[in-house]
């Protein structure tokens, strides 16, 4: 009896959104991180220009980290 396909790479779709909630959740942790880990006076009011710069610089920066991981998981794979 053939149950149909089991591998993510026969159902596109289905690893597309398992792709994007595994990004998200590997995000949502390493930007908790490094909120948790920031000095006082990038969060706490009066907030600086130069502070949320910074804070933002280093958000972005490590959201190149779940980005990287998608575009890894989504690549063509090679056969043979």
């Amino acid at each position: 009896m053939n149950a149909g396909p089991r591998d993510l790479a026969e159902r596109p779709r289905l690893l597309r959104g398992a792709v994007v909630v595994w990004s998200a959740f590997v995000g949502a942790v390493l930007l908790t991180a490094l909120l948790a880990l920031a000095p006082d006076a990038w969060l706490l009011p009066p907030v600086h220009m130069r502070d949320q710069a910074l804070m933002f610089l280093v958000l972005w920066l490590a959201s190149t980290v779940p980005a990287g991981f998608a575009a890894l998981l989504l690549a063509p794979r090679k056969e043979g």
